[in-house]
């Protein structure tokens, strides 16, 4: 079985992108992410709300973003089964699989590169610089 496709954003971090533009010249116009992955939907219970919460604490900074929320929303729903226990056997394995492709386990998380946070510009202490 063949790897995964990373992220173009990914392969520019890395700077494997850079090191091979020629091998990535089909993705010039991949669509850009944009935002955040902000608050859970309003029509989730306070479980599912807890839990998307929980999620988004627990990821990796920057890597989940607006353009992941169907995916985070599936996650939530099937993880709110199997706190309930009331999930199938298929769906954790599901489950199991999506976690893996948010990067929510030790292996795959290893993969992520994500930008270095900046400093905000009102920090007091930014004139000393971030090391």
């Amino acid at each position: 079985m063949s790897r995964a496709r990373l992220p173009t954003d990914q392969l520019a971090l890395s700077g494997t992108l850079g090191d091979h533009p020629g091998r990535y010249a089909n993705r010039a116009n991949e669509p850009a992410t944009c935002g955040d992955l902000g608050k859970p939907p309003s029509y989730f219970t306070s479980t599912e709300k807890k839990i998307w919460k929980e999620l988004a604490e627990n990821v990796t900074p920057g890597w989940l973003t607006k353009s992941d929320r169907f995916s985070v929303e599936l996650c939530v729903k099937l993880m709110a089964e199997l706190r309930a226990g009331t999930i199938a056997n298929q769906a954790k394995s599901a489950l199991v699989t999506l976690l893996a492709k948010l990067g929510l386990n030790s292996s795959d998380r290893s993969r992520i590169q994500v930008a270095p946070a900046k400093i905000k510009p009102d920090d007091p202490f930014a004139e000393f610089g971030a090391k």
